[in-house]
Formats: C-alpha cells, structure tokens, sequence
C-alpha cells in the first residue's frame, strides 16, 4: 500500500455515522438524506463541510413544484473543524435530523483544498465503503463548494440527482467525464496516469431553478489539483484517452457540420533514440449527423466524405496536441503515455518514474497524426439552417 493510503485520520469514530442508513423507527421530518457534499479549506487550518440534503417538509407532492410551504426541497448546514471527520460530527450536533449517507450522490471540493491535497480527505470516504463506490468526485473551480451548495439547493427533484443526471448527460454530448471515488483514488495512486475529473460550477437556466454546469477538467499529478483542461483542450484529452462515444463534436467555420464520435482507438509507439519522443496516432470513427449546406450530395464522386473528414482530421489532431502540451505545462500526464513506457522499455521507466510528470513528461516530444472515418450519411443527416 503506498504511502497516500495510508494516511491516517485524526479520529475515525464518525465512520459508522458515514456508513449508515436511517431507523426505520425515525419520523420521516426527522430524517436528512444527504446528496451532496462541499469540502473547503478552513482559514488557517482545518476543513469546512457543507452538506446538502432532502428536506421532507420541502419534498414536492403530485403536481407540485415545492412541498408545505413552499419550503426548500434542500437543506444546507455547514460545520468547520481541525479534521473532517470532527466537522461533519459537529454538522450533526447542530441539526435535529438524523443524518443518512448511504444515498450520496457525490463530494464538490475547491480548487484551493484539492490544491493542498485530497488523500486524507477522500481517505474518509473510502473507508466507508457502503457509498463510497458510488460518490462522483467534482472540484469547483470557482468560489467555494459551500457557495455551489447554495447557489443549487433550490434544483428540483433534489441537488443530487441534479449533479448525476448532469454528469450522465455530460458523458454523453461533452468532452467532460467525472471520476467515480474508487477510480479517482486508486489513479492518484498511479504513476504514470494521473487523475482527472470535471470541474463543476452552478448555473441558472432559463426555466427552473439553479443546476449545475460542468466547467472543464480538473487535473491532478497524484492527490494535487494542478490545473484545468478546457474547451479543445478537453476534447483532445477525450480522444487521446478513448473516451469518445456517442458525442456529438462540430467542425470547421466557414463550412461547418457535425458528427457523432462513435469510438476512436489510440496507438502510442516510443521511438528509440535519445530523448523522449512519441508517435501518437488516433483513429475516430463518427456519423455524419449535420451540414450546413442542404443541398449538399453524398452520391456524387467515389468520396463524398473526404473533405470531413479531412477537416476533422485537423481539428481533432490540434486538440490532441493542444492537451498534451497544457499537461506538459501544468507537469501532469493524465493521458497514460508514462504507463506506454512502462509498457514498452521497462527499463527506461524504472529510471524515470519518481520524476515522471514533473521532469521527464514536460520534456518529451509528440508527432501526433488523427484519421477520421465518416459514414451514415442520408437519414442521420439533418440540415442546419445558418444561425440555427
């Protein structure tokens, strides 16, 4: 076991509190679901906890938006502490409800804690192990996760099952994934593939109540957040990771159209020779979803996807080198090529792995080549009109 595991807690007497699940016997007024919580770095040291969860007197009935007196259908209480676990007791001292964690949805924490390092504070979750596979891990990347909290307990059915939806919509029509607490753990574990998760912020939509938003990848060399993969950024690290599926992605400006990435394959080779250089090559495959021209023809000419996928080939493979050189930059490889040399001269690695990402990652060189297969045309194309 590595030495980020075995960081010990202050006290660990709030686990069985963590892992359990309400009495039957409590009033249903008197229960508090927990959904979501917010962890902040405390002024000075410690931790401040925010906890969202369900409010029964809140809870909406058939044809409802609120339930007995319009109340929040989300309750907030915070708490601050020199450990974690004495802040969530002392959330728990302060409120009348009898707190259940067995039906958490996730834990938000700032970029200034996840900065400092989250192993002992995500430690507290794994050991209860009842919820821990369950709970998504997101950074907020602006504000605090108390502000977030805030800012979302009026989401209807609940915050929590706001943020899931909104993460299982994200998988599938954005370059964000969010980790899941055990894949989150055992990767800043793992040298040579670091850790990454989406970072989270709240929005306003035009009709309901405050939801979130995700806002970018939050990047980690081991437990610290070293920065943010955005925009192309975020899409090149999609593909070079293979985490394109069912994603739709729009290409080019003067001529635009849009495809729905179905798989892609990536194919790492280290070159031998002196210094560190690689040949990435992604394959993408996608379906011809939109163009904006309607009256384009797909019968004419023995390749009527050509110019697509040649002008798909150009932006994914800047948005492949656009990610790799913002984690050269921040000094962490989420991306795994550390785990190719690993594979592929064991040797080398040996010699390289205690200073992967912050020495040897940032010096390397990458040749990086996309190609894009595209196809269904006909029926799954949609005409977009301009401005449309």
């Amino acid at each position: 076991m590595t030495p980020l595991r075995r960081l010990a807690l202050a006290s660990v007497a709030i686990l069985p509190m963590l892992a359990g699940c309400a009495s039957l016997r409590i009033p249903v007024e008197q229960r508090g679901v927990v959904m979501l919580l917010g962890l902040d770095a405390a002024p000075g040291r410690g931790y401040t906890v925010t906890m969202s969860y369900l409010n029964p007197l809140g809870t909406a009935s058939v044809g409802q938006r609120s339930g007995a007196g319009q109340a929040s259908p989300a309750l907030i209480r915070t708490a601050t502490a020199a450990t974690l676990p004495q802040a969530i007791a002392q959330v728990s001292e302060y409120s009348y409800q009898y707190f259940d964690f067995s039906h958490i949805s996730g834990v938000l924490v700032s970029a200034p804690l996840a900065s400092q390092g989250l192993a002992t504070v995500l430690d507290t979750f794994q050991r209860a192990a009842i919820f821990a596979g369950f709970m998504y891990v997101g950074v907020v990347r602006t504000g605090t996760a108390h502000q977030l909290l805030l800012a979302t307990r009026a989401s209807l059915p609940s915050a929590g099952f706001v943020f899931t939806k909104t993460i299982q919509w994200a998988r599938l029509n954005t370059p964000f994934a969010a980790e899941r607490m055990p894949e989150f753990l055992d990767r800043m574990e793992m040298d040579g593939e670091e850790p990454i998760t989406d970072a989270v912020a709240a929005q306003a939509p035009e009709v309901g109540s405050p939801a979130f938003a995700l806002d970018g990848l939050a990047v980690f060399r081991g437990d610290r957040l070293r920065g943010w993969l955005q925009g192309q950024q975020a899409l090149g690290w999609d593909l070079l990771s293979r985490h394109c599926f069912l994603q739709p992605v729009a290409v080019g400006t003067a001529e635009p159209f849009t495809l729905v990435l179905r798989g892609c394959s990536v194919a790492v080779r280290l070159l031998p020779g002196g210094g560190l250089h690689f040949q990435v090559h992604v394959h993408v495959a996608g379906h011809l979803l939109s163009v904006a021209d309607p009256t384009a023809s797909f019968t004419r000419g023995p390749s009527p996807f050509a110019p697509f996928e040649a002008a798909a080939d150009r932006m994914f493979a800047q948005a492949a080198e656009a990610a790799i050189h913002q984690g050269q930059a921040l000094g962490a490889d989420p991306f795994g090529f550390g785990q190719q040399v690993r594979i592929q001269d064991p040797a080398l690695w040996r010699a390289l792995r205690d200073q992967w990402s912050s020495r040897w990652f940032p010096r390397a060189t990458f040749d990086v080549s996309v190609q894009t297969s595209v196809d269904l045309p006909g029926l799954t194309v949609l005409p977009l009109q301009p401005g449309g």
